[in-house]
């Protein structure tokens, strides 16, 4: 999802940055359309664990050997935050006004929202407090809450400060620590999960620790034996990852999910086969520069669908929510909004992505990019000097 701030990029994974961004929204989309049942787009919530490999491997890249001192630590910390929490906090603050509409709407209207009372349970006051900071990985709630996506946030920021804490103080050990949260990582998902690898309030930390730094050790080699792929090699990869999530990715194999993709991960960063030329086009690479505007806006916007659609069936006597048939075991008891033709849900869901992309375009211009700034300006700065008082000075000369 974040980036890391160094000239160098590697494109092709920055493509599919753009691609599995797609993906996981295409998973929340909550319309009966002629894709909601495939298969491989159940299975794309592994796809955040794409995201904590790619995360862990450029972060890697860019800072591991390089936090050598506590000024570093704490230049990267804030340069960090401040590449996620901007946007975070604005999306946090919409779907704050759509609870103060759904106030507006329940007591001056009457209509009651399916979620229940405004302010409540998964939008409640005190999992608004831990959303904005952050926190909402760790246990603190017996659901997702607010912006459902940002668990994944919250999990990648405990990831980035382990992972500072242990490059400032391990030195050479480092890369066996990192193996160590690895094991360690796995083996409580093994024993703890009760969803697989499904994980997000519960686990969500230890679930986004487990890719970062896996993505961590797939850099660690490619640094030391880099590979060069082709097309061939490039067009198994494809095969192998489709494979496994059309078939695989819904079943107690999930765990497998982080293995592959730092797999992916180490054999695609200098590959230049047709692949690899196909992620480093013009189009991939503009998904690949807003993709973390496009998960954190995509549910803000289906939240906003989903409120819409409710308050239509209300206030015209429409039907525009169905449930799935028994027939679809992974899709049984969804609620799906429907339109009456699945060709014209199909439309609806074309016209949600274009304004998913056209705000995502919007956000990471005027907020994320000028967040970046700031915080980079803000890790630059010295700390200011402790100046002991006239009192306190003198006793020290004294």
């Amino acid at each position: 999802m974040a980036q890391p701030e160094k000239e160098f990029r590697f494109e092709s994974l920055d493509g599919l940055r753009g691609v599995f961004a797609l993906a996981v929204v295409l998973f929340h989309i909550n319309f009966a359309t002629h894709f909601y049942s495939l298969p491989i787009i159940r299975a794309s919530y592994l796809s955040v664990d794409f995201f904590f490999v790619l995360s862990g491997f450029v972060i890697a890249f860019a800072h591991a050997g390089r936090i050598s001192s506590p000024q570093a630590l704490r230049s990267f910390v804030i340069k960090r935050v401040g590449r996620v929490w901007p946007l975070h906090i604005v999306m946090l603050a919409c779907l704050v006004a759509f609870e103060l509409a759904k106030l507006l709407v329940t007591t001056r209207l009457g209509i009651a929202e399916p979620s229940g009372m405004p302010f409540t349970g998964a939008n409640s006051p005190f999992a608004l407090l831990t959303n904005a900071a952050l926190l909402q990985s760790l246990d603190l709630h017996g659901m997702t809450t607010w912006n459902y996506p940002s668990w994944s946030i919250s999990a990648e920021l405990c990831a980035y400060i382990i992972f500072g804490v242990v490059c400032l103080f391990a030195g050479k050990r480092a890369l066996w620590i990192a193996a160590a949260t690895v094991a360690s990582a796995i083996a409580t998902i093994l024993a703890f999960s009760d969803t697989g690898m499904d994980l997000t309030f519960h686990l969500g930390a230890v679930r986004g620790c487990l890719g970062f730094f896996l993505g961590w050790l797939a850099f660690a080699a490619f640094s030391r034996w880099p590979v060069k792929g082709n097309s061939w090699s490039e067009l198994a990869i494809v095969i192998v990852v489709i494979a496994y999530l059309s078939f695989v990715g819904r079943s107690s194999l999930g765990y497998l999910a982080p293995f592959l993709f730092a797999a992916a991960t180490y054999a695609l960063a200098r590959s230049g086969g047709l692949l690899t030329r196909f992620l480093k086009s013009r189009p991939l690479q503009f998904l690949g520069k807003i993709s973390y505007s496009i998960y954190m806006v995509h549910a803000v916007v289906l939240i906003g669908f989903t409120l819409a659609a409710h308050l239509a069936e209300k206030l015209f006597d429409l039907t525009l929510w169905i449930s799935t048939e028994p027939s679809a075991p992974v899709l049984e008891g969804e609620h799906l909004i429907s339109l009456g033709n699945v060709w014209a849900t199909d439309a609806l869901a074309v016209a949600y992505l274009a304004i998913i992309l056209v705000l995502a375009t919007l956000t990471h211009r005027y907020i994320e990019v000028p967040g970046i700034k700031l915080s980079g300006r803000w890790a630059s700065a010295k700390p200011a000097p402790v100046v002991a008082s006239s009192s306190a000075a003198a006793a020290v000369r004294r």
